[in-house]
């Protein structure tokens, strides 16, 4: 995980919250917590049609690339996996978010827009948010077989469904009650073989250098 940076891009209210850049009118956004700022943002950009996907827009601010800029690097623990570098990450609205979880869709917490590492592009290169990943590799890498790849971006028929619900219901404010969260999302399941190819490609990115 890393720390938040509160020189947001986003717009801030007279309160003094952080607000979505996008949603007119203005919908506050809780920075601490860092998921729903994702899955927020995540929203926007598989659905919004005013967000230029080949831009590759943030998925903590929509700015485009490459005005933000997340590095990952490995967690401590030879099984702990990676963590955002918050120390070479650039973007106003870093928010505190635990990668192993927000990477994985659940019924509480569909999106799972987590910044990826290109093998194309190596370790040490700047991360790319999932959900862009088609658009990098058509931007960046011109030539790829995209159907390599396509395990990296797809999303589950749950994933779409609950993405489309928490886009219908994006200008209600969450409270930061977590008692108080209810969902009417159905159940969110991801195929074991497509779990599997993401766990190889993790391994085989982060642990064999």
């Amino acid at each position: 995980c890393f720390l938040a940076k509160y020189e947001s891009a986003s717009r801030e209210t007279n309160a003094g919250q952080h607000c979505c850049p996008q949603c007119t009118p203005a919908v506050p956004l809780d920075m601490e917590q860092g998921q729903q700022v994702i899955e927020h943002v995540g929203a926007h950009i598989v659905h919004d049609t005013l967000v230029n996907r080949s831009t590759e827009p943030c998925g903590l601010c929509l700015q485009a690339t490459p005005l933000c800029r997340i590095y990952l690097k490995k967690a401590q623990g030879r099984k702990s996996g990676v963590k955002v570098d918050a120390t070479c990450s650039k973007c106003p609205n870093l928010v505190k978010f635990f990668y192993g979880t927000a990477m994985k869709s659940t019924q509480s917490s569909p999106c799972s827009n987590v910044p990826l590492t290109c093998e194309l592009c190596g370790i040490g290169a700047a991360a790319v948010w999932r959900y862009n990943m088609k658009y990098h590799l058509m931007n960046i890498h011109p030539t790829a077989d995209l159907s390599q790849y396509e395990y990296l971006w797809n999303m589950s028929d749950n994933e779409k469904t609950g993405m489309k619900n928490i886009w219908k219901a994006r200008k209600k404010v969450k409270g930061t009650n977590k008692k108080s969260k209810s969902s009417n999302l159905p159940p969110l399941t991801i195929s074991e073989a497509h779990t599997s190819r993401l766990a190889y490609w993790y391994n085989l990115v982060y642990h064999s250098a």
